[in-house]
């Protein structure tokens, strides 16, 4: 039954990937969303990590009992939520009207405005990340949109050279800001995601910048080529994590790619981390050997912001966190966690109970992102903050949820709301189109490649 299982699950990503791919190329959505960015990472951590735990017998610290049962059920509550999640973001409901208040009046800035707005959101990051970030209660929310910031520098440096790739100027520039976002993102830090989110930024503004209006060919191809590029280097990244890189400098860290196990690395990637592994853990174990803990994700996202000083009781301990604890691992590094996965944390949350409004909750977040977009076609102001936290929408199916909820959150419309100080300077200055002057939106370099659909404000189908 485990091998059947893991097949299943293997084909299920398969499903999705065709899915996401005839979906785009049909013109439905954007091959580029929040949606099937948080989909590439249920792929990864629960539904291909879950079938390698199933055929390799990799488990990690968590093992399951029941190799029968436990890979059924887990695989029958992967169905049900991936059902769920494309049906509610399908629907949409009222993602649209909020997401109108979010449409902004177009913006001709040039390749020399965004560059010059990039460095300077450099900057505010570094200031945010080495500066703002030891002001007491709230430091760490400044460290957060630090990260969001350099994102974001990176994609806007990236929408002004992607469609002026001869222009050696602008691309020596684009290519400064890029590394200064990278070194000065994974400095002081550890993890894939945020880094993960400069490159995905990178991606994000150059297919939402040019490339989609290119044909569906077109924009295929540059996306295989550059995200390929990226797999590698996180897979060089990844290998070369030895312990914690919080603290080595970026130059140490860098350095350390040089010989790195490629291949260890991209397996690692591939499998999740054994993050299905973890969600049959809690499957199995809850509620026969430790009780449910309803609705314990939403309680941690609500109180989130409160510091745990003030509410020490109310405040939930991160499942990523207790795991180990519940599990009786010992000698594990200080604040050593693991990723439950989505699946886990419905099933540590209440199973059955958690999982309709837990999907509900998911796929009407991810389509209130992509409608942002959607609603300011060509507007780098609108569509770079919905793009920053690409490293959080793909953790979340990972976990710990709450936190990558969150900091999608503050990543996103705390970049956003920088962005709107810039929009309304530009404003100021006259650096704004009138809306019946939309054939003014045409870049004189790319109006070969424009299509009319780029402007097509019509509901999408799905």
């Amino acid at each position: 039954m485990a091998t059947l299982c893991g097949i299943y699950l293997t084909l299920l990503a398969f499903f999705l990937i065709g899915l996401m791919y005839f979906q785009a190329r049909a013109g439905k959505v954007d091959l580029l969303c929040t949606r099937n960015f948080f989909i590439l990472g249920f792929i990864v951590f629960q539904l291909t990590g879950g079938a390698a735990s199933l055929f390799f017998n990799e488990w990690g610290y968590f093992h399951i009992q029941n190799y029968s049962v436990t890979p059924l059920i887990y695989s029958i509550a992967c169905t049900i939520f991936t059902v769920l999640l494309l049906a509610f973001y399908a629907k949409g409901w009222i993602t649209a009207r909020l997401a109108q208040r979010f449409r902004l009046q177009p913006v001709a800035a040039g390749a020399g405005s965004l560059l010059t707005l990039a460095w300077v959101f450099i900057g505010v990051g570094m200031a945010f990340r080495f500066g703002f970030v030891y002001i007491p209660l709230i430091g760490g929310g400044f460290d957060m949109l630090g990260n969001g910031m350099l994102a974001a520098a990176a994609g806007m440096a990236t929408w002004a050279a992607v469609s002026r790739l001869m222009n050696p100027f602008v691309v020596v520039l684009t290519a400064g800001v890029i590394v200064v976002a990278a070194v000065v993102t994974i400095s002081g830090d550890f993890g894939r995601r945020d880094l993960l989110g400069v490159i995905g930024c990178i991606g994000w503004a150059a297919f939402h910048g040019y490339w989609k209006h290119l044909g569906f060919k077109a924009a295929w191809w540059r996306l295989v080529v550059v995200g390929s590029a990226g797999f590698l280097f996180l897979a060089a990244f990844t290998a070369a994590r030895e312990g914690s890189f919080r603290d080595k400098s970026s130059t140490e860290i860098l350095s350390s790619l040089q010989g790195a196990d490629v291949g260890s690395g991209a397996w690692d990637l591939i499998t999740g981390q054994n993050a299905g592994a973890n969600s049959m853990w809690i499957m199995e174990n809850y509620p026969e050997n430790r009780d449910f803990d309803t609705f314990h994700t939403l309680r941690s996202v609500v109180l989130f912001p409160i510091p745990r000083t003030f509410i020490p009781e109310l405040k939930p301990v991160a499942l990523a966190l207790s795991m180990p604890d519940d599990a009786g691992i010992r000698n594990k590094p200080e604040n050593w966690n693991i990723g439950p996965g989505i699946i886990g944390h419905i099933a540590h949350d209440n199973g059955w109970l958690a999982m309709i409004p837990y999907a509900l909750f998911i796929g009407l977040y991810l389509r209130f992102f992509d409608e942002v977009v959607r609603q300011n076609p060509l507007n780098p102001f609108a569509i770079l903050p919905m793009g920053v936290a690409l490293g959080q929408f793909i953790g979340m199916p990972r976990g710990e949820f709450a936190l990558f909820f969150v900091l999608s959150i503050v990543y996103s419309f705390g970049t956003f709301a920088v962005m709107m100080l810039c929009y309304q300077g530009m404003k100021i200055l006259g650096w704004t189109i009138r809306p019946d002057a939309e054939e003014e939106l045409y870049d004189q370099e790319l109006a070969e490649h424009y299509g009319e659909e780029a402007y097509d404000h019509a509901e999408p189908s799905f």
